[in-house]
């Protein structure tokens, strides 16, 4: 039995996301160091009409129940990265997800071989395949918390520190362990739902830690 589950797309306004949920579907709950993986392989995608100067790219955020990078808090809200891009002359680009030229690795039936990211003047998107690892069972019930959340905002690369878009995304997925088959697990996706920046302070929050840059200079540049 394939791990992945269907495939599932959404369409909201100027946001598109295609996911491709991922758990272990058969195991057995009893046995001593048994534990289920899981997560999905996506691609969220942001396009607009008309002529434009300057691109854009995503950034990423995520509240995971495990530990991703050092900086990671687990259960808040973190930018979706290992460390900031020193190497860029705007400082809103050194927290977009992914680098350029590297591409998705064979673990992905989906996406492997494909570029992690895209920017652009009128579309930019990600392409991600995260994994996580729980084990925690209690007489073969799973107890383990697998509610992985995450948020995708636009920033577009004017002037030195750059813009964030105000508009974005919200979704996530879980594990749920089958009452009548406890040896079998499925991923709920929670589907995606407009956000404003403005109105997550916790978001603004984890941006401004990764970067240093302060919370009040970061919404001075929401449009």
């Amino acid at each position: 039995m394939s791990n992945y589950g269907n495939h599932e797309s959404y369409q909201l306004d100027h946001f598109a996301l295609d996911i491709t949920p991922y758990v272990t579907r058969e195991l057995n709950p009893h046995e001593a160091g048994t534990a289920v993986q899981y997560g999905a392989d996506f691609k969220v995608r942001f396009t607009r009409q008309g002529s434009h100067e300057h691109k854009l790219g995503l950034l990423q955020l995520i509240r995971p129940q495990t530990q991703l990078f050092a900086h990671t808090v687990v259960g808040d809200w973190n930018v979706d990265k290992r460390y900031p891009d020193d190497d860029t002359a705007i400082v809103l680009e050194q927290c977009l997800y992914g680098s350029d030229g590297v591409k998705i690795g064979t673990h992905s039936a989906t996406y492997a071989g494909q570029q992690m990211r895209q920017l652009g003047e009128s579309e930019c998107w990600l392409i991600d395949t995260p994994r996580e690892i729980n084990g925690n069972f209690e007489r073969g019930v799973f107890t383990g918390l697998t509610n992985t959340k995450f948020a995708n905002y636009v920033v577009e690369l004017d002037g030195p520190i750059g813009r964030l878009f105000n508009i974005g995304i919200t979704w996530g997925y879980s594990v749920q362990q089958d009452g009548n088959r406890p040896g079998h697990f499925d991923l709920h996706v929670l589907e995606p739902r407009p956000i404003q920046l403005t109105e997550h302070n916790e978001h603004l929050a984890a941006i401004s830690s990764f970067l240093n840059v302060p919370k009040g200079k970061l919404a001075e540049l929401i449009r």
